[in-house]
This record gives structure tokens, C-alpha cells and sequence, in this order.
């Protein structure tokens, strides 16, 4: 009896020494290809001809570089960048095989990133890359951010009172930091332009997050940051706080009409989204609509508001039969929320392409997907044509 009880203590614990190891163990990578892997190259578009490629060599996939190329319309290369610390991001190239090099995306500017006292910074740009900020902490719990226009430093925001964060940056350039009024001061929050002049600063509530500027510059929505729903969301002005509103459920900012105080935002339960314009001047919901995009991952779709529309853009499903997914676009009338076009390859039903996101370049709107780059001309919406229909 005793060598069995023995017996099964031991099988007990080594019971419990494989589950452990069993859960602890990673899974195994995915097998693309038969025998050992030698090398993969992934190439997928970064904006209108700019292609991003990433190499990598070895069965443990431990060597490699990425290049980004651009190119002329002729396919000649306009210019090229190629190593092993080569970083696209959303407006900028970034090279941190030595000291921090940021290169323009959609602009041809350079700029050694300099070196700060302190903890290093978050940096980012504008997605068509005119604006570049650089935050850094210049003592402890203390933010600046230094502001490029077209590669060029113009100023330097702060230094402030840390609150939370880094200035969020928004694509018109504007940008808008939170920061205290003193070591344990009130929440403030300031807005300032692309040329790092303070356009106004205001008292804001505690907790809050989330800042968002305005197309003018003269106001900023800011998110109360309480986990309630619906989400509570506080606009304000030169003057102080205008108003506050509750959107949800898991409500979400994602455009300003240009040239107005009207936003427009996503609620979402579940794979179901909705989307609402809502006018800061009034407080009023100017409309509601559900997602047009019947079959689609609502969380991936890309949506950019004009001034005539509404356009978003993602992946769908063909149907319930066929699950492959085609690139999507639906125009939404600004002014009443009425669908007005929609767009879709055509493509096969057995082909699966991945959808693509909107990119707003100057007075211009491109399609960009891993595989495809073109410019979406806005006077195809009412024409119906071009696939618009």
C-alpha cells in the first residue's frame, strides 16, 4: 500500500509538472511551407507609389532588413531607404540603426532626431507628413513637445506639468496636450498649431482623455475618462466648457466635418455599428445611421469625413456562402445621412482580397491597400461611375 500511495503522489506531481509545462510552452509557429523555412519577403503599399518590402532570412527567422521605395509615375525610383532598423509609420519613416533618423513619408525632409534630458518621448506625425511633433520629458513629470513644419523645427510647446499622455496630433497639424496647472494643479488642457503657437488653453474636468481639436483650432472635445456608459464627452471652447453629452454605447470619435464643430462618431454592441453627426454648436444629433456595410469588421473599416460626404471603407464578405472578403466603400450624405453610392471590385467570388483604408493627401482622397494604391475621384460619387454605384 505504501509504494502505491507513493506511487500515485509521484504520478500526481508529474501530472501537474506537464499541465504547467503544457501551459507554459508556446505554440508552435504556423508552417507556410514544407522543410525548414529559408526566407520570406513581404512588400505591401504605404501611399500612393510607396511600397514598403521586409526581408527576412534564416529557420529562425533572425536576420533580415525592410526598404521603402519611391517611385516615380514611370516606376523609376524617386528615392530609397534600406536597412535593418527601418520602421514605416503613419506619415514617417524612422531609422534607429544609430541615432534616431525621421524621414518625411509624403514629404522629402530629414531629421535627426536630437537627443533630450530626460525619459525619450513619443513621436509622430501627421499623415501627410507636414507636421512632425517630438514630446519629451525635459525634467521629472514635466512634457514639452517641439514642432516641425516640413522638416523644419518652428517651436517648442511647454514645458508643462505632466497629466497624462503625450500631445495628440491631429491630421490637419493642430494638436492639443493635456497637462496641470501646477505639480498637483487643476487638469488644463492647451491647443496649439502647427507652428507651435498656443491657440488657447482652458480648465478642464479630471479624469479625462482622448483630446480633439477642432478643424479651426477654437475648440476640443475631450472624453471623460469613468468607464460609464453611455460615454460622456465634454466639448470646449475659447470660453470655457460649452457642453456636455452622453454617446454609447462604446462610442468612439472618428472625423470632423472640415470647416464646423460637427464630428462624426461610432457607437457599436457587438459587430453592429452605428454612425451619428452630432453638432457641437447645438448639441443636437444632425443624424443616425446603421453601418451600411452588412458583412464587414466593423472595428477595421477607415471612415473620413468631407464636406459633401461621409465615405468609409474596410472589408466585407461577399455573402454567408462565400467567406472571402472584397474591399468596400460607402458615400454617405453629410447633410442627412442618406447612403448615396457604394463601391466594389469586380472581382471574382473566389478571389479574397484584403480591404484598404482612406488617405486625405492635400485636397486629395487615395484608396491604399497592401496591394492596390489609387486616387478616389469624389466627382465619381454622383456620376455614378467608375464602379460607384
Amino acid at each position: 500500500m505504501r509504494w502505491r500511495k507513493r506511487s500515485l503522489l509521484g504520478l500526481s506531481f508529474s501530472f501537474i509538472v506537464l499541465s504547467i509545462s503544457a501551459i507554459a510552452s508556446p505554440p508552435a509557429p504556423p508552417r507556410p511551407t514544407p522543410g525548414t523555412l529559408l526566407q520570406e519577403i513581404r512588400t505591401r503599399n504605404l501611399g500612393p507609389y510607396i511600397t514598403t518590402t521586409t526581408y527576412v532570412f534564416g529557420p529562425n527567422q533572425a536576420s533580415g532588413f525592410t526598404s521603402v521605395s519611391w517611385y516615380n509615375p514611370d516606376g523609376s525610383v524617386r528615392r530609397e531607404l534600406s536597412g535593418p532598423m527601418i520602421h514605416p509609420n503613419s506619415g514617417f519613416v524612422s531609422d534607429n540603426s544609430g541615432p534616431q533618423i525621421i524621414y518625411g513619408l509624403h514629404e522629402d525632409w530629414r531629421i535627426e532626431v536630437p537627443k533630450k534630458p530626460g525619459r525619450p518621448g513619443f513621436i509622430n506625425a501627421t499623415p501627410d507628413s507636414r507636421v512632425f511633433h517630438h514630446n519629451y520629458r525635459p525634467e521629472d513629470r514635466m512634457i514639452a513637445v517641439d514642432v516641425y513644419l516640413h522638416g523644419e523645427l518652428v517651436g517648442t510647446v511647454g514645458p508643462y506639468h505632466l497629466y497624462r499622455g503625450d500631445a495628440m496630433l491631429s491630421e490637419r497639424g493642430d494638436a492639443a496636450l493635456l497637462a496641470r496647472e501646477g505639480p498637483n494643479g487643476p487638469v488644463q488642457v492647451v491647443v496649439f498649431d502647427e507652428r507651435a503657437k498656443v491657440r488657447f488653453t482652458t480648465r478642464c474636468d479630471d479624469p479625462v482623455m482622448h483630446p480633439a481639436v477642432t478643424p479651426a483650432a477654437d475648440g476640443i472635445l475631450l472624453e471623460v475618462n469613468t468607464g460609464e456608459q453611455p460615454q460622456q464627452f465634454t466639448f470646449y471652447q475659447t470660453t470655457g466648457k460649452a457642453r456636455s453629452l452622453g454617446i454609447g454605447p462604446n462610442a468612439r470619435l472618428l472625423d470632423w466635418v472640415p470647416g464646423t464643430h460637427r464630428a462624426v462618431f461610432v457607437t457599436s454592441i457587438g459587430d453592429k455599428n452605428r454612425y451619428r453627426l452630432i453638432d457641437w454648436d447645438t448639441g443636437s444629433t444632425v443624424w443616425e445611421i446603421a453601418d451600411p456595410c452588412p458583412r464587414g469588421n466593423p472595428d477595421a473599416r477607415s471612415v473620413v469625413a468631407l464636406q459633401d460626404f461621409v465615405i468609409t471603407c474596410g472589408s466585407e464578405y461577399i455573402n454567408d456562402e462565400h467567406p472571402v472578403t472584397i474591399p468596400t466603400l460607402y458615400a454617405i450624405s453629410t447633410k442627412n445621412g442618406e447612403l448615396l453610392a457604394s463601391w466594389r471590385p469586380d472581382f471574382g467570388p473566389i478571389v479574397s482580397i484584403a480591404g484598404g483604408s482612406l488617405l486625405k493627401l492635400r485636397d486629395k482622397l487615395y484608396f491604399v491597400s497592401d496591394t492596390y494604391a489609387s486616387e478616389v475621384d469624389l466627382d465619381d460619387i454622383a456620376a455614378k461611375r467608375n464602379g460607384w454605384e
